[in-house]
């Protein structure tokens, strides 16, 4: 982090790093790095830049196959009203 006052936020557990932007009230940059599928599960994984002045995060994010499944029920029920 280029902050330290970010820093500090964060590793005190009053505010995760999704809500550090909003703290600041900062539109992140997005970036994406890379992408693909993970052969052995059929899941995927991304991983991506979120920065601005006080604060660079690199994530990698890692889904699993069914990550969607309950979202798309979800629209399934409310389109179709079951």
């Amino acid at each position: 982090m280029r902050d330290e006052s970010c820093a500090e936020l964060v590793d005190s557990g009053k505010v995760g790093i999704g809500q550090l932007f909003r703290h600041l009230d900062k539109l992140p940059r997005f970036e994406l790095v890379d992408a693909g599928r993970i052969a052995e599960t059929g899941g995927m994984w991304r991983e991506y830049e979120l920065s601005s002045e006080e604060v660079f995060c690199f994530i990698t994010e890692v889904f699993e196959p069914d990550a969607w499944c309950v979202y798309v029920k979800i629209i399934i029920r409310y389109l179709f009203d079951f």
